[in-house]
């Protein structure tokens, strides 16, 4: 995870089929506005997402080892993406989990989003002074 004082430039996301198959974070970077640089930043753990046909099933893991299961469906509109999450868990959410409240964003938050055949790189905010990036790497 890495920290910049800065603002990230969204417009270079610019939407894009995202492929099926199997996909791992592998970059997480924070933007933060330079009078809001104190924040506690939780680490991230590991997040595993597998895309099928406009459905995501994602499994995050944070460091301690706690592990929560969720599906949800994406749809894309130029660069952003919407998702609707299922009713249900396949495991119990645990609290707190970085990297799955941050999919929850996409449900509420504005956001962009680019795919190239290997990639999805995702831009959201997380409240008025912070914005992350997240890479995932198809394997």
């Amino acid at each position: 995870m890495v920290d910049r004082v800065a603002q990230y430039d969204r417009a270079q996301l610019t939407g894009g089929a995202i492929a099926d198959g199997t996909y791992v974070l592998t970059e997480v970077t924070h933007y933060v506005e330079p009078s809001h640089t104190d924040g506690t930043r939780r680490p991230y753990g590991r997040d595993t997402v597998v895309v099928q046909g406009g459905t995501i099933e994602d499994v995050v893991e944070d460091p301690s080892g706690a592990t929560a299961r969720f599906v949800a469906t994406l749809a894309a509109n130029g660069s952003r993406l919407a998702m609707t999450t299922g009713c249900t868990w396949s495991s119990t959410p645990m609290s707190p989990l970085p990297a799955s409240g941050d999919w929850f964003e996409l449900v509420h938050d504005d956001n962009s989003f680019g795919a190239t055949p290997t990639t999805i790189t995702i831009w959201t905010t997380r409240g008025n002074h912070e914005q992350i990036v997240r890479v995932f790497t198809k394997q």
